[in-house]
């Protein structure tokens, strides 16, 4: 096990605070600044399918790219069809 300071988290989300409605996923954002805080290195990766379902499947693409441009120790998706995007990484362990 590693310490979590060394962490390095990549966050699948479609539920992100925008200053057009600062509260719709104000708790991931809690959840980001709180494990910053802990020391963990965080990478929220926003996906479009709140208006568009079909942007999950750009989402996959969108974190392979994410992907290729970093090393991370975790994926975290958060509500269902960001779990399927996350799920697609195919190499870090994912929740």
């Amino acid at each position: 096990m590693f310490p979590v300071s060394s962490m390095k988290v990549l966050i699948v989300t479609a539920m992100y605070p925008k200053p057009e409605n600062s509260a719709f996923g104000s708790f991931i954002r809690t959840q980001v600044e709180s494990l910053r805080r802990a020391g963990v290195e965080v990478e929220p990766l926003l996906l479009q399918g709140r208006s568009r379902k079909w942007s999950y499947l750009k989402g996959i693409f969108q974190l392979h790219e994410r992907l290729a441009k970093g090393s991370f120790d975790l994926v975290h998706a958060h509500y269902g069809l960001a779990g399927m995007v996350g799920a697609q990484n195919g190499k870090y362990p994912w929740s």
